[in-house]
């Protein structure tokens, strides 16, 4: 998929699944910094690899062709629901609806198929908890670190 943004990036969605460990260990490394704290900080990225390796799926933007933003998930047909289990936009790129296209993206791509995209989302990123929110996500559950959110489709 392929279209300009309101900024005139030319962004293009990418959606494949990755089963080369090697591919996958690479983009959570490009995506590392983004985070605070580092992603590596909170998981081993070399285990987390290999699962997403195992089923999940990946999205991908470029905007002018450079990597801008990368999701992976997993179509739990017994839950029905699609669980988004990563979800980055590097800095620079950052506020510019980005994540709103991976969204939309997935919710159009699985309305038919199942009932909801789910997510589990630090308590302390209040960006990111604002932004769900805001794309109809609500709070499921909670623990110390994490709100568990989702949004029916």
């Amino acid at each position: 998929m392929e279209f300009l943004d309101k900024d005139q990036f030319v962004i293009t969605i990418t959606n494949e699944t990755i089963v080369d460990y090697c591919e996958i260990l690479s983009l959570l490394g490009e995506f590392d910094e983004e985070f605070y704290p580092r992603h590596s900080s909170l998981v081993i990225h070399e285990h987390y690899a290999k699962k997403l390796a195992e089923n999940s799926k990946c999205i991908r933007v470029f905007c002018d062709g450079m990597l801008s933003a990368c999701a992976f998930y997993y179509e739990n047909t017994a839950a029905n629901d699609i669980y988004i289990t990563f979800l980055c936009v590097k800095l620079i790129f950052r506020r510019k609806g980005l994540s709103s296209k991976i969204i939309d993206y997935l919710t159009k791509k699985y309305s038919n198929n199942y009932k909801s995209i789910s997510l589990l989302v630090r308590v302390d990123n209040t960006p990111a908890i604002k932004f769900y929110r805001a794309k109809d996500f609500v709070f499921i559950s909670q623990n110390d670190k994490q709100y568990l959110m989702r949004k029916c489709i």
